[in-house]
């Protein structure tokens, strides 16, 4: 999984480059000099041609309506289109490794609510003994972790680290390979997996946690673990990265590590 992103825009408002109706000059109509005529059929004439202008001038007002109205849409709609693409995002069903490598060379930063994350070298990670094997992780996210680990323990509670770092091939596998296996769209399966690339797992500093179920599910959340999580993991600087109703599936197990300058930039630099 990744975190959320923020992307910053132009100037803001239906018009961001000046212009619009703001700006449009303003009608002024005056009343005309009263005309005296004696004959009656020209004051019939006139008449008429009084009631067709007025007609014809509350006709050339409702188009001049239309007009800035129209003009509105279009700058709008242009201010649309040039954020969405300087964020670089992209909401399709159908991804490929293929098009994904086009992506990630085109600089998207994020794909189904998953930011992009560089694959952290691997000579500034150290191991860490995780629930089913060894894990990888940044020094500071490891050393915090066994200090939590230790807190919880004496609060009766057993935390176990299920997975750390994972490079870009894992995920490829793990995305692309699942997603084959349960016929899930590409969509479907990043509410819960993301695309590689785009994994908070890549910098290091992410952690799946869990109880003694060793179970990753959304269950995990009814549990004292995941409570004693919530009311102490800030005291360690982890984060939970994907919360109830985000972009991506609530993941109760999905913690990153935010303790030093190198993790905020990781996660907060877009």
């Amino acid at each position: 999984g990744a975190a959320g992103v923020r992307s910053s825009g132009g100037r803001g408002g239906l018009f961001p480059e000046g212009g619009g109706p703001g700006e449009s000059r303003e009608l002024r109509f005056t009343e005309a000099e009263p005309i005296y005529v004696t004959s009656a059929s020209t004051r019939r004439h006139q008449g008429r041609r009084a009631r067709g202008g007025s007609q014809g001038g509350k006709g050339f007002l409702v188009a001049c309506a239309l007009g800035a109205l129209a003009c509105a849409l279009s700058l709008f709609g242009s201010h649309l289109n040039r954020n969405s693409t300087s964020s670089r995002r992209i909401d399709r069903q159908s991804l490929t490794l293929s098009t994904l490598q086009t992506e990630v060379a085109k600089g998207t930063s994020k794909i189904f609510g998953h930011a992009r994350h560089e694959e952290v070298d691997r000579s500034k990670l150290v191991s860490i003994q995780g629930a089913f094997r060894v894990e990888l992780l940044r020094p500071g996210a490891a050393r915090a972790f066994e200090q939590m680990k230790r807190a919880a323990r004496r609060d009766g509670v057993h935390l176990y680290l299920v997975s750390g770092f994972r490079s870009i091939q894992h995920q490829e596998d793990l995305y692309f390979g699942v997603k084959a296996q349960r016929v899930q769209s590409s969509r479907e399966r990043a509410m819960v997996s993301a695309p590689p690339g785009f994994s908070e797992h890549h910098t290091g500093y992410a952690l799946d946690i869990c109880d003694e179920t060793l179970s990753l599910d959304e269950s995990f959340a009814e549990t004292r673990a995941y409570r004693w999580l919530q009311q102490n993991a800030r005291a360690y600087n982890f984060e939970l990265s994907f919360p109830r109703h985000g972009e991506v599936a609530f993941e109760p197990w999905h913690w990153r590590f935010e303790g030093e300058t190198e993790a905020i930039e990781a996660f907060y630099k877009n």
